[in-house]
C-alpha cells in the first residue's frame, strides 16, 4: 500500500478491504476521536527513505529493516 491509499482510506475516500489494514484504520478511527482535526496527505514514498524501505520489504515477503520503527497491531477488526 502506498501513502496515497492510506490517505484515501483516512479521508473515506477508500475502503480497507484487507484484514490487516482495517485493524490499523480502526486504531487510527479510535486515535482520531482524541483531535479536533486531523489532516493527512500523501506523500511519494520516494521521499520517505523509512517508508520506502518498509514498501519493499512488504511487497517482497522480507523482514522488516531493523532501522525503521513500526508497530504490529494485533486484535480484531
Amino acid at each position: 500500500m502506498d501513502s496515497q491509499m492510506a490517505a484515501g482510506q483516512i479521508d473515506k475516500l477508500f475502503q480497507a478491504r484487507h484484514p490487516e489494514l482495517a485493524k490499523y484504520l480502526v486504531a487510527f478511527r479510535k486515535a482520531e476521536a482524541h483531535f479536533k482535526g486531523i489532516t493527512v496527505r500523501s506523500i511519494p514514498c520516494s521521499e520517505i527513505a523509512d517508508a520506502d524501505a518498509l514498501a519493499k520489504a512488504a511487497a517482497n515477503n522480507e523482514p522488516l529493516p531493523a532501522h525503521v520503527l513500526y508497530v504490529v497491531l494485533h486484535g480484531s477488526a
